[in-house]
């Protein structure tokens, strides 16, 4: 899309401070419907006037973020930066609360050191999900990283693409967002057991005879298992075979 006028500037509070934000109309691929939309120039501290809010605003191209646009392309770290923007925006509204300071810093320590050196420059749609696992693998051989810091990683890129698609950035199809096909093998001693519904019962109420059996004082009034009432009755006396699993 192509950019048909410079758009607004407005200050707006941010958890870093004061910023530039740039408001302008463009019209969705989807249903060829004015909409608008915004980004974040920078601080106005680095950019004291509207001038030179707009001249940065030019340089970094961002009146052509849209899909389709004639100048620049659609970067993954345009993404990137919109999904930063909308963590740290700050509500009017007392019911949405911001995310915690702690989760904004978490996620974008992990854009700016993982994702964006390797991803930054590339199009957004144009990575395969090849990539991506590959990358994840060779990371995490190369770092000897645990298996539930891969999946935050991938998460986090996944995060950038779900909230660029929930606001028309890309299109809301499965193939906009690579990371969806992306699931990466882990070893670990962790082996699921199917159980049925009476051997599901038989261990609960096996678990519960054993706790009748620790030590207590006379006030204690604990809960049974009773396979054949309707809801659990307080007893103040242990008697494990009251929990005797019934018969097949």
């Amino acid at each position: 899309m192509i950019r048909e006028h410079r758009g607004s500037l407005k200050v707006e509070e941010r958890l870093e401070g004061a910023v530039w934000v740039l408001r302008i109309k463009v019209t969705r691929e989807s249903d060829h419907k004015r909409v608008e939309r915004t980004r974040v120039i920078g601080r106005v501290e680095d950019f004291p006037t509207e001038a030179q809010a707009f001249a940065e605003a030019e340089r970094r191209r961002l009146y052509t973020i849209e899909p389709g646009s004639k100048r620049g392309i659609l970067t993954f770290a345009i993404l990137a930066e919109f999904h930063l923007q909308e963590l740290k925006k700050v509500s009017d509204s007392k019911k949405r609360k911001p995310k915690a300071a702690s989760t904004v810093e978490d996620r974008e320590r992990i854009i700016r050191k993982r994702l964006l050196p390797r991803f930054g420059e590339r199009e957004a749609l144009k990575i395969k999900p090849s990539e991506i696992k590959g990358w994840l693998e060779s990371v995490q051989d190369e770092e000897d990283l645990e298996n539930s810091t891969v999946d935050k990683i991938r998460r986090v890129m996944h995060l950038v693409y779900s909230m660029a698609q929930a606001n028309d950035l890309i299109p809301r199809t499965v193939e906009a967002n690579p990371v969806t096909h992306v699931h990466i093998a882990t070893t670990t001693e962790y082996e699921a057991v199917l159980v049925t519904p009476q051997q599901a019962w038989n261990i609960i109420c096996r678990m519960q005879a054993f706790d009748l059996f620790q030590p207590r004082s006379s006030s204690t009034s604990i809960t049974r298992c009773q396979p054949h009432c309707s809801s659990p009755t307080k007893h103040t006396g242990p008697s494990p075979t009251s929990c005797r699993p019934s018969p097949h």
